[in-house]
């Protein structure tokens, strides 16, 4: 019987000179498989990932071949090249111990298998991710010195010049006669009152396209005032301002506090079990509107610095989880859902009215403050401010079931407990009567049976892109 074996093809990003193709390291892949007999069962691509990530769980692909070997339905990871496995010795060891704990295997076409079988195979592995991780360490130690020169010397870092600039031929920048004094107008309009879809419409009338977020973070972008920065290092004279110190002040103190957001209706709000499977964040509700219809979809927190975000349709996700709970409902015996009252949700408030009371002092005083500092004390107080709000949004009434009335005739299928606070069914009436339940009693129904749900990226169909972790006591 062939041993079955899962690839890895991983580039630390997709743009640029010296990438190894993603082709041709599946094509190597398939060749090895081939010539050692193993059966391939799939290939799992890591784009823009880094192979000196910090934990294993950064590494979504990877990841998932791990969890095959340890789940005993593949018996050989494959990559084309010892550094497309890793770049960290950190991660190598933990890949390692954990491939081989559950009896799997690691082989590097390059280099062959990747092995703590002996001490002298478990030296010439380490020095290879030793190696590997040297590679990783000083290209990265010579890219930020070349990028802290670049900002020296007033050169953009990035490849998007922002609107009201272009770059001269050394790379520096300069106002460009068009577009800077429409974007010095639209920080004028900003600083006097408009909305900035007012500024966006002002702009794209007069040609300088973009939609509501670029021309946000226009606005709040110091490079307006003549500055570049990377990281640590910063150019306060870099190249010509468009607008003054004072305008720009303005415009930020018209940053307006959001009140509480209204918690979203869809099924899969605030329950918490909707993950990315790139970097293992919550999925959060998002919507668009276009051709005046609203569309909704979960997606990766926008604020996270997620190399590949996950976003995928609310009602395509949860029709398939609604689909798997009616497979799951058992049949021969009652199904209990109860729930512990909360007790932390005037705390919660409590926190959120905090939160906006000191952002709002906060802002009255920035005038009095070095900008820079204003601008990250301002930073600060209003991700203070989002997470407040974001722990508001994930809370779950303590009595899900309060006020549901079971229909006539199906009182030996339902049972409301506590109060409100559990429900007692049978499996078949689940699907019967789902559309009956309270949306925070269909929550109920899926926090008790799932741990969570992991969506890859990509345009796959929904099943594919999902995997569902059940609760221990329900698997």
């Amino acid at each position: 019987m062939k041993r079955r074996a899962v690839g890895i093809v991983r580039v630390s990003r997709t743009k640029g000179e010296g990438i190894v193709s993603p082709d041709e390291q599946r094509q190597r892949i398939v060749d090895a498989c081939e010539r050692d007999g193993l059966k391939l069962l799939e290939v799992f691509e890591e784009l823009d990932v880094s192979g000196g990530a910090a934990a294993l769980e950064k590494r979504p692909g990877l990841s998932q071949a791990v969890a095959k070997i340890e789940a005993g339905t593949a018996d050989v990871i494959v990559v084309a090249y010892f550094d497309r496995l890793v770049r960290s010795t950190v991660v190598q060891a933990e890949l390692v111990t954990r491939v081989e704990a559950a009896g799997g295997a690691i082989l590097a076409v390059d280099v062959g298998h990747v092995t703590n079988g002996s001490a002298g195979q478990w030296l010439s592995g380490s020095m290879l991710g030793l190696v590997a991780e040297y590679q990783r360490r000083t290209t990265a130690e010579r890219t930020e010195e070349s990028k802290r020169r670049a900002i020296a010397r007033g050169v953009p870092t990035f490849d998007r010049i922002p609107a009201g600039y272009r770059k001269r031929e050394n790379g520096t920048l300069e106002p460009d006669p068009v577009e800077a004094p429409l974007m010095a107008e639209a920080f004028r309009m900003r600083a006097s009152g408009a909305s900035i879809q007012q500024v966006r419409e002002y702009l794209n009338v007069h040609g300088v396209k973009g939609g509501y977020t670029r021309f946000q973070k226009s606005l709040e972008s110091r490079i307006y005032l003549g500055e570049l920065r990377f990281g640590k290092y910063l150019n306060t004279a870099s190249h010509e301002p468009i607008i003054d110190r004072l305008t720009w002040e303005r415009v930020q103190a018209r940053k307006k506090v959001r009140g509480s957001r209204e918690k979203s209706d869809r099924l899969l709000a605030r329950l918490g079990i909707l993950r990315c499977g790139t970097c293992g964040a919550k999925l959060v509700v998002g919507q668009q509107h276009s051709n005046g219809k609203r569309y909704d979809f979960y997606r990766c927190i926008p604020q996270s610095d997620c190399p590949q975000r996950v976003t995928i349709g609310a009602d395509r996700i949860e029709s398939y989880l609604t689909e798997y709970l009616f497979s799951l409902a058992p049949v021969d015996r009652p199904f209990t859902m109860s729930q512990e009252a909360r007790s932390d949700d005037a705390g919660l408030e409590s926190e959120l009215l905090e939160a906006e009371q000191e952002l709002q002092g906060y802002l009255v005083l920035t005038k009095a403050i070095d900008p820079r500092l204003a601008q990250e004390g301002l930073e600060l107080r209003q991700a203070r401010v989002e997470a407040a709000q974001q722990a508001i949004a994930e809370s779950v009434p303590a009595l899900p079931f309060a006020g549901f009335e079971i229909p006539e005739g199906l009182e030996e299928e339902f049972k409301v407990l506590d109060g409100g606070g559990g429900l007692e069914l049978r499996g078949p009436a689940i699907r019967g009567l789902w559309e009956k339940l309270p949306v925070e009693g269909k929550r109920m129904v899926l926090s008790r049976l799932i741990e969570s749900v992991t969506v890859s990226p990509g345009r796959a169909p929904v099943e594919e892109r999902v995997k569902v972790q059940l609760r221990k006591d329900e698997s």
